[in-house]
């Protein structure tokens, strides 16, 4: 836990408990979605992407598994983002099974024999909000897609240098 407090928009006190310095690093966890969110916009902000372009096309590549009828369903960005895409998972990255898979394309939902990743549609895209960190992996898919960056680089190029963050990274496993 560190306890920061601020006074007129500086640092005035902080207090770390239970860590073994001031150099420990915490795994982020979901706010990653707020900081995958961050390089999304600036991306957009910077005309490398649109906002509300249909990705749908790209989701057969990803594995993620759509009804079957000819009416395909329009997932764009805005949607994934704000977690009403209808999409979300039951493979998960944290399964055994998926210990050194690197593209959600590889994942596999333990549950099921089926060959898609565990990814599918669940509800018609706008018309409900549900948890859907699989959205978010698929965020990340096409941002590296677009950019041609590793995850971790376009993160420390989009967002954490240009706020001054030198202690922050997207790396895994690091020692």
């Amino acid at each position: 836990l560190v306890i920061a407090v601020y006074r007129n928009y500086a640092l005035s006190w902080k207090k770390n408990y239970g860590t073994k310095s001031n150099q420990t690093l915490f795994r982020a966890g979901s706010l990653s979605k707020t900081v995958t969110a961050t390089a999304t916009l600036r991306l957009v902000e910077e005309g490398k992407l649109n906002l509300y372009s249909n990705w749908t096309p790209k989701l057969k590549k990803y594995k993620v598994e759509l009804p079957h009828n000819k009416k395909k369903p329009n997932i764009n960005l805005d949607l994934l983002l704000s977690h009403t895409s209808g999409l979300t998972e039951k493979g998960n990255w944290d399964d055994p099974i998926n210990r050194n898979k690197r593209k959600l394309k590889d994942i596999q939902d333990i549950n099921s024999q089926n060959k898609s990743n565990g990814l599918k549609l669940y509800y018609k895209p706008g018309t409900k909000s549900r948890y859907s960190g699989g959205g978010y992996s698929i965020v990340q898919e096409i941002l590296t897609e677009i950019t041609k960056l590793n995850f971790p680089t376009l993160i420390d190029q989009t967002v954490f240098r240009p706020l001054g963050l030198k202690r922050s990274t997207f790396q895994q496993n690091l020692d």
